[in-house]
């Protein structure tokens, strides 16, 4: 699993309620917060082992309690789609005939699509063969199509969330780190203005910066604009500065370890492949690449049979 999905997979279940009152406030009344919610993440990995492969991709099966009395149990799932796939319909419904048979309850099926490809959204599956057909519809919420003025009037943490990722969307082919920075330390901004709990900002700001990547050189120069917006915004008592500081230091640690062990073997991996022509496009533009995107080729390196391959797989020009 990447960086972002673990991202996605941990602001998820932290921020719960939040996500239900986000994507599926329909379901707000009905859910009886008095039963904590239940992950059944290992067993859906079980009834659906083809979900640990690849990245860019997070399962999550949630059981809630409701109050309704006919259905006090259902099931939330969830699909974290960050790459297009084919017949991802077909996949959605083969998880939901999955958990239906496994525990026989309530489903409710939503996927948030998180892919660069603006007019790639399927909603449902059809299957029709001579007269046997059946339709499996679900919901979706394509990251792409967030509209920031109409969420920026929202505070729920999900909105600096969806932000983010639209903005890495958007910013994927832009290697102007002065621009990504921009988009960051406004996003960051945002939080404070509108007055985020401590833990919530600190959570955000981890998920922030997986998703738009700072490169070491700029991490002191951000560290002091989050100081200076505390200033000006006379907020103190938040003051999440000195923590961001050490869940940095110990991320990037592991980071770089993870890094250098990954690039050292995709430099050798390339220069079997493509020979010069490889390791100079490796030197002069992968090496510097996010580590997310060197974890998407590492996967599938194999797969790719030339340049200009390589490049359409990194979004590089």
């Amino acid at each position: 699993m990447g960086l972002r999905d673990t991202a996605w997979k941990e602001i998820i279940e932290e921020f719960f309620p939040q996500f239900i009152e986000f994507f599926l406030p329909d379901l707000k009344e009905i859910v009886d917060w008095n039963r904590k919610p239940i992950s059944r993440e290992q067993e859906l990995q079980s009834i659906f082992p083809e979900s640990k492969q690849g990245k860019g991709i997070v399962d999550k099966l949630i059981e809630i309690h409701t109050k309704k009395e006919k259905n006090p149990w259902i099931f939330i799932h969830i699909e974290i789609q960050n790459q297009k796939q084919e017949q991802f319909g077909k996949r959605m419904f083969k998880y939901f005939y999955r958990i239906l048979d496994r525990y026989d309850k309530k489903i409710v099926a939503i996927a948030i699509l998180g892919d660069r490809h603006k007019d790639w959204n399927p909603k449902k599956y059809v299957y029709d063969f001579y007269k046997t057909e059946l339709i499996y519809k679900y919901r979706t919420y394509k990251i792409l199509d967030a509209n920031e003025e109409e969420l920026l009037n929202i505070k729920n943490v999900f909105v600096p969330a969806i932000l983010s990722a639209k903005y890495a969307i958007l910013l994927e082919k832009d290697l102007d780190k002065e621009k990504v920075y921009n988009f960051k330390i406004n996003l960051i901004r945002k939080l404070y203005e509108k007055k985020y709990k401590k833990e919530e900002i600190i959570n955000l700001f981890k998920f922030i910066d997986i998703l738009l990547y700072t490169p070491p050189e700029m991490k002191e120069r951000l560290i002091s604009d989050i100081k200076k917006i505390e200033e000006v915004k006379n907020m103190p008592y938040l003051s999440p500065t000195e923590e961001l500081i050490r869940e940095e230091g110990l991320r990037e640690g592991i980071e770089k370890g993870l890094r250098e062990g990954i690039e050292k073997g995709l430099r050798i991996a390339i220069e079997i492949k493509f020979g010069e022509e490889g390791v100079t496009l490796f030197d002069k533009e992968i090496k510097n690449l996010p580590l997310e995107k060197l974890e998407i080729l590492k996967d599938n390196l194999k797969r790719v049979n030339s340049i200009d391959e390589l490049r359409n797989l990194l979004g590089l020009e």
